[in-house]
This record gives C-alpha cells, sequence and structure tokens, in this order.
C-alpha cells in the first residue's frame, strides 16, 4: 500500500488517494482470481481422490469449476462446436452451455478461439494491436487507438517472450488485468509479425467491440424504418 505523503497539499494528497484506491482494486481483482483457480484445484482434487457418486453432490455447486477443465480437454480436439442460446427480453442472447462460454472468466475466454479463421489484413491487424492493450487495461485502454497500437509495439519485446516462455520468462502477461486472454493474444500477435506478410497471417482471435446497438434497439429501428416508408407510402 502507498504510504501517505507527509503534505498538505491537496495535489498530492489526491495522487496518494488514487493510488490507493488503485492498489485497493488490483488486490481485490487478484484475491477474486486467485480464489477461482484454488476451487477448480479443490474441486479437481476432491473428485480424483474419490470414487463415490454421493462426491458429485456434495460439490454440486462447484463442480462447474471442474467441468471447464474436462470440457475443454475434451472439445480441444473438435474441428469446431457451436453454442445454442437463449435470448432474454430485453434481446440479449445468453450461451446456454453453462460451464465454458465466451461469456466467462478470463481462463473461460483465454482458451477459446474461432473455429475458422481468416486472414488479418491490415484492418485486423491493427485493431489485434487495441485488443491488447484493452486487455492489458490499466488505464492503457483509455487512450486513443493510436495510443493503444504505440502501446503494444512499445512492447513487442516483452509480448514475443511471453509468447515463447510464458512461465520461465518475463511473465508480462500477468501484469494484464486479463492475464490468460492476454497471453492467447501474445501468442497469436508474435505469430502473425513473425510471418513473411503480417497482413496475411490467419488469426482465430476474437477481438472484442462495443457494439452500438442491442438486438432490441435495433427491431425497433427496423419497425421505425418500417412506419417511415408506410408514411411515405401514404404521402
Amino acid at each position: 500500500m502507498p504510504e501517505e505523503p507527509q503534505t498538505e497539499d491537496e495535489a498530492e494528497i489526491q495522487k496518494w488517494r488514487w493510488k490507493v484506491k488503485s492498489v485497493k482494486k488490483e488486490n481485490s481483482e487478484r484475491h477474486s482470481q486467485r480464489c477461482d483457480v484454488e476451487l477448480k484445484l479443490a474441486v479437481r482434487s476432491s473428485l480424483v481422490s474419490a470414487n463415490n457418486k454421493c462426491v458429485h453432490v456434495f460439490v454440486d455447486g462447484l463442480l462447474n469449476c471442474y467441468n471447464l477443465e474436462q470440457v475443454a480437454r475434451k472439445m480441444k480436439d473438435e474441428e469446431g462446436f457451436y453454442y445454442p442460446h437463449n435470448v432474454d427480453f430485453r434481446g440479449r442472447a445468453y450461451p446456454m452451455h453453462p460451464y465454458l462460454n465466451h461469456l466467462g472468466s478470463d481462463v473461460c475466454r483465454g482458451i477459446l478461439e474461432f473455429a475458422e479463421g481468416r486472414p488479418l489484413g491490415k484492418s485486423g491487424l491493427r485493431w489485434l494491436k487495441i485488443h491488447l492493450a484493452n486487455l492489458y487495461a490499466g488505464g492503457v485502454d483509455k487512450l486513443s487507438y493510436d495510443g493503444r497500437i504505440s502501446f503494444t509495439e512499445n512492447h513487442l519485446d516483452d509480448i514475443f517472450d511471453s509468447a515463447d516462455r510464458p512461465l520461465e520468462g518475463r511473465c508480462w502477461w500477468l501484469g494484464a488485468e486479463d492475464p490468460f486472454q492476454c497471453l492467447a493474444v501474445c501468442i497469436n500477435l508474435s505469430e502473425a509479425l513473425r510471418s513473411p506478410s503480417p497482413e496475411t497471417a490467419i488469426s482465430h482471435t476474437p477481438v472484442h467491440q462495443v457494439p452500438f446497438l442491442s438486438v432490441v434497439t435495433a427491431f425497433e429501428f427496423c419497425e421505425k424504418i418500417k412506419l417511415m416508408t408506410a408514411y411515405d407510402e401514404l404521402r
């Protein structure tokens, strides 16, 4: 925790308060991640060490953590698979599979990729760099797009090291707010940049972007267009 400055300068005190708030937030996030991983390991250990059916009932609420690994191992050799979705009253779509999906934890998102890859192209390579900066976060995600691209390009050595030696190297990726997704993008970006033609490299990585319209809003917009068309026809 940052030490409180021995001063009456309001600007310095405010900086200290922001640093304390940032440290507390980071500690809270790391605690939740640590609990998540420890829970997965504990459930896995208890199920492996016991061959009693009642164990499954006893840890029913914790079974999701164990099943995440099991589902991932079973599906990793498949050419591809699909997620059935439910749509709620707001028009938001949620995957029905409870264990491993793209709306899950950082671990879930970090090990998922599209089955069908696409050439990055100039725009895709640009967005992959922006995506990496967004995942690293820590204020970097608040920069302009050009600022985020510069951040990624200034850390290429760290990115290559993370891709080549994720556990033995400098472990730069662990400093990200979403470390497993960050590592996945480090690997993908390293492969692209090291290829003879980065823009033609095939990528399977999902890149997060904020949609401007929800499904319901889109439908409302379509209905509005229909009404406007009908009004024009009456005129």
